[in-house]
C-alpha cells in the first residue's frame, strides 16, 4: 500500500475502485492510501494560488519511478 500525498491543498476521495468512500475515507485529507491494483479517484479544489503543486508517494522507492511530480494550475 502506498501513501499518496498532495501539497498546499487537501483532497477529497470520490471513490475507491468504483465504490463510494467509507467513513474512514470521508472528509478532506492531504494523504490517501492506495493499494496495488485498486485505483482511487480524488478531487482537489485549488484555492491558494495558480502555479505548480507537488504530489508524491511517501515511499521513496516509488518516487523515483514517477510517483513524484508537479502539476501546474493555470487560469
Amino acid at each position: 500500500m502506498s501513501a499518496f500525498h498532495t501539497h498546499l491543498e487537501q483532497l477529497r476521495l470520490l471513490d475507491r475502485g468504483g465504490k463510494p468512500p467509507t467513513l474512514d475515507d470521508a472528509g478532506r485529507k492531504d494523504t490517501v492510501f492506495v493499494a496495488p491494483g485498486k485505483p482511487v479517484r480524488i478531487q482537489l479544489t485549488f484555492t491558494e494560488h495558480l502555479g505548480k503543486y507537488l504530489y508524491h508517494c511517501h515511499c521513496l522507492e516509488h518516487s523515483v519511478h514517477g510517483m513524484m511530480a508537479q502539476m501546474e494550475i493555470v487560469e
